[in-house]
């Protein structure tokens, strides 16, 4: 995101997150770092680092040479089996735009329902108070930091996405 990397932002890209997470965080990088990235934590020598700058030189799109940092970050920390799943899995979701086994299905009796009631329903955030807080962080986390809603502008449980 162009941003200096830190957790504050969101933007950091550990070696125990899991292999989807890495590759998911990878792909979201600006092109700008690629090759910083491939020196600083890679195992890939020096002049194959050089020939995909001139890859990039050339007009290769980035994203592709995302994918294999990606792919050499992922098996690096977690093995290669479990990095081609990260590749799949990623694929799948944003190149091919299919839905991932595996997600939980629910229910509700309601066409209309606020996300808030929604998520407490679920059981996925525990009781009421409790839900209210780990939905506002989430929501923070997802919205107000990456700029979508302003910073300044306070986030009512009022307002109807609620």
């Amino acid at each position: 995101d162009g941003r200096k990397m830190s957790t504050s932002w969101g933007n950091v890209i550990n070696i125990a997150d899991s292999p989807t997470e890495q590759y998911g965080k990878i792909l979201s990088a600006h092109d700008e770092y690629i090759l910083e990235y491939f020196r600083l934590a890679t195992n890939l020598e020096e002049n194959e680092i050089e020939n995909l700058r001139t890859q990039l030189t050339r007009g290769e799109n980035p994203k592709i040479i995302k994918e294999r940092l990606a792919f050499e970050i992922a098996s690096r920390y977690h093995g290669k089996v479990k990095a081609e799943k990260a590749r799949e899995n990623f694929d799948a979701l944003f190149s091919k735009h299919e839905i991932p086994g595996g997600i939980p299905e629910f229910r509700v009796g309601k066409k209309e329902l606020p996300l808030l009631e929604l998520v407490l329903a679920a059981g996925k955030l525990g009781n009421r108070r409790d839900g209210k807080i780990q939905f506002r962080v989430l929501v923070f986390n997802l919205i107000v930091r990456p700029g979508i809603i302003e910073h300044h502008r306070q986030i009512s449980f009022r307002e109807s996405v609620f």
